[in-house]
């Protein structure tokens, strides 16, 4: 959702300017009451938009729970979204950096980093682009070593949702990459995580023993002790 109010936002910007004046900064964000508020703003913001074009979306990560949820908002609006969703088999067979991402006006970052992973897009990709405008970096990796979108650093926040992605080309490319992006949503997103949470909590009070669950989760603990050096 916050990569179609930047798309909206930035199709203000003029071909070839890539003055850090023009467009404007995006304006800080407030949390919406919900779902409906989050989705109307976002059809709001795409009828207004300078550029009425096709509207081309791209989701790396499209099988996962946030790949998922991106697809079910893009299904919700009413306005015609071309979507490229991709997962595994599409970005294995793809050659890095990925071109096809630079086809698209939004690129979606959903790929949970386990392990080193080539680029998706680097500055050389960019530096070709006369489309994409806004990176969605869900995933939300810029310090990691093996972060796949190498065009940033630094993490934003609602208070400045967006920053310039390094070398734009001749289309200038903005990039969100929020670590806390259900606090758009805080009611919705608290009663989920509650509700996910809850059996586990219950487990723990009621059981004779310790699940699975929970003696893993000491487990991950005490290991994090021993990194830190807090173990006597």
């Amino acid at each position: 959702a916050l990569g179609l109010l930047g798309v909206a936002h930035f199709s203000s910007a003029r071909p070839g300017v890539v003055d850090e004046c023009f467009p404007p900064l995006f304006p800080s964000l407030a949390p919406y009451a919900d779902r409906e508020a989050l989705i109307a703003a976002v059809e709001a913001a795409l009828a207004s938009a300078a550029s009425q074009r096709d509207l081309r979306v791209m989701i790396m990560g499209a099988l996962g729970r946030c790949g998922t949820g991106a697809r079910d908002l893009l299904s919700s609006l009413s306005r015609a979204i071309e979507l490229s969703a991709w997962d595994l088999p599409e970005f294995s067979a793809a050659q890095k950096p990925i071109d096809e991402i630079i086809g698209h006006d939004l690129f979606i970052n959903c790929v949970y980093l386990r392990e080193p992973i080539a680029p998706m897009i680097d500055e050389s990709l960019l530096a070709r682009n006369t489309r994409l405008s806004v990176i969605s970096d869900v995933s939300c990796d810029p310090t990691s070593a093996d972060n796949p979108i190498r065009v940033y650093d630094r993490i934003t926040s609602l208070e400045q949702p967006f920053v310039r992605a390094r070398d734009g080309g001749a289309e200038p490319v903005y990039v969100q990459a929020i670590d806390h992006l259900p606090t758009l949503l805080p009611r919705e997103a608290s009663q989920e995580f509650a509700a996910a949470l809850f059996p586990y909590l219950k487990d723990f009070l009621v059981a004779g023993t310790p699940s699975n669950t929970w003696t893993n989760a000491r487990k991950c603990f005490e290991l994090a002790l021993e990194e830190h050096g807090l173990v006597n």
